[in-house]
């Protein structure tokens, strides 16, 4: 959906779709650890994994910003990569350390 989302973007030149694939997981996932009990420990690795996500969409919004900051070393951008790669190795350690109830 994310690559569809900037192919509309680049036809129709409409972010929309594109702010909605980015940004709907910092909703829908809270709602979906808060509505279903979980079935294994570890929900603290999601949260974590969801700050990680959450911290590489404020880094992006701050690009530039970082930049200048850091003396044009490196960007927000680039930062940006570097939490959202981190949120799979939260999750993958939820998975590896999950006890089931």
């Amino acid at each position: 959906m994310g690559v569809a989302s900037v192919w509309y973007w680049h036809l129709f030149d409409d972010l929309r779709p594109y702010i909605l694939i980015q940004f709907v997981p910092l909703l829908a996932i809270p709602l979906l650890i808060g509505c279903y009990p979980p079935r294994y420990d570890g929900a603290e690795y999601e949260v974590a994994g969801l700050l990680f996500y959450l911290l590489a969409k404020v880094l992006e919004a701050a690009d530039g910003h970082i930049f200048v900051m850091t003396g044009n070393r490196i960007s927000g951008h680039t930062m940006k990569h570097l939490a959202a790669a981190l949120v799979p190795v939260t999750l993958g350690l939820m998975l590896a350390k999950r006890n089931y109830y």
